[in-house]
């Protein structure tokens, strides 16, 4: 396997995104401390990210084959199997790092998180098409990921992270109830944008906001916005733009938490890594 088709198969692009969810649990379990584990989760959840596209792409060849002929394994540049043998690997190298990650802290339920992450991976990708429950599976891997970062450092979930998994939850849950009208061909919907807006609530509402935090909120209400003018959009091309949009804004949700949060420095470095997905996206599709 080439390079070109790892990058394709795994959605690189999107990688950032996943690194700022880390980060955001680590800080918001308000026992971060900047040591090897740090590094040990980014790998992890990276691989276990890889693992999980690569596996969809597994499964949905029939699809691809129809809607999506330029993908790797539908276009016959990778066997099945293979796709299907990488992610495994991926997934076992991805939850052995978390496993090292989380020895540092003995009452650590980070691999027990990570556990419950790649099972929802492996059900969310076999079971996704024509499932009603499908965006909230989705939702609940992107919340347990920012979980398990929390719970490598800490062994109990406070209110901080439980609101961060529930605001990428919602902002999950909107964003994967859009991505499935991606080739259909008429106007998307706009309701799914209330859970886009889930988040901007909780912290307009729970949280004394300082400027950095109205900066991320105004951004994230932006791209709201944005996204809004684009539902109304019959073209595929517009909609690609659309999800693409959303995933990258993963990282302005975390922004606006850590700033929340009172990690300013790490918001701005969430910010920063928004504009990194984008920048990748321009040359690895993110959807």
């Amino acid at each position: 396997m080439n390079i070109r088709i790892f990058l394709q198969l795994g959605r690189i692009s999107n990688i950032p995104t996943v690194w700022t969810n880390c980060l955001t649990g680590a800080l918001l379990s308000n026992s971060f401390i900047l040591d090897y584990r740090l590094f040990l989760l980014l790998i992890g959840t990276s691989l276990l990210y890889i693992s999980g596209m690569f596996m969809n792409d597994a499964f949905d060849f029939g699809f691809d084959k129809k809607y999506r002929p330029s993908r790797p394994a539908a276009s016959g540049k990778i066997p099945v199997p293979t796709v299907f043998a990488w992610s495994f690997l991926m997934m076992l190298s991805g939850l052995s790092a978390i496993l090292f990650a989380s020895t540092a802290q003995p009452e650590s339920n980070g691999l027990f998180a990570a556990l419950c992450l790649s099972i929802l991976i492996i059900i969310y990708d076999w079971k996704h098409k024509n499932n009603p429950l499908a965006p909230g599976i989705m939702g609940m891997c992107r919340g347990m990921l920012l979980l398990t970062a929390g719970l490598v450092y800490s062994d109990t979930i406070n209110f901080q992270l439980a609101a961060g998994a529930l605001s990428l939850f919602a902002w999950t849950f909107g964003l994967t109830l859009l991505a499935k009208q991606e080739h259909i061909d008429n106007q998307t919907p706009k309701w799914p944008l209330l859970f886009l807006s889930a988040p901007l609530f909780y912290v307009a509402i729970a949280v004394t906001l300082k400027p950095i935090s109205w900066l991320f909120l105004g951004l994230l209400i932006l791209v709201i916005i944005y996204t809004m003018f684009l539902c109304r959009s019959r073209q595929s091309k517009q909609k690609i733009q659309m999800v693409s949009l959303l995933i990258a804004s993963f990282s302005l949700v975390d922004g606006l938490l850590l700033a929340a949060g009172g990690f300013e420095s790490a918001a701005m470095l969430a910010g920063l890594m928004t504009l990194a997905t984008l920048q990748l996206q321009k040359s690895i599709a993110g959807t």
